[in-house]
């Protein structure tokens, strides 16, 4: 588990017991642990924004289609050239 994944665990473990109108709910632990999927998605994102940098992984997540690593990588690449382009 990475760090931002263990502060998110956290996190949710804090907030383990709800209150909602009064009841204490209490929220079963396996519901609040990211799948194996989503760990490895969260660690290739990371990846991406060390490449390529956080603006452009960030507009390419809202671009595509969701956890579309494929597309998401191609297109922090365009943006990422782009930027060097008209920079240049």
């Amino acid at each position: 588990m990475n760090y931002q994944t263990q502060q998110l665990t956290d996190m949710v473990n804090a907030m383990m017991p709800l209150f909602i109108f009064g009841l204490t709910l209490q929220v079963p632990r396996v519901m609040c642990q990211l799948t194996k999927t989503e760990i490895k998605y969260i660690n290739r994102v990371q990846e991406l924004e060390n490449s390529y940098g956080r603006w452009q992984v960030r507009r390419a997540e809202s671009v595509c289609p969701k956890h579309d690593l494929e597309c998401i990588e191609r297109e922090a690449s365009r943006l990422a050239a782009l930027l060097r382009a008209r920079y240049a």
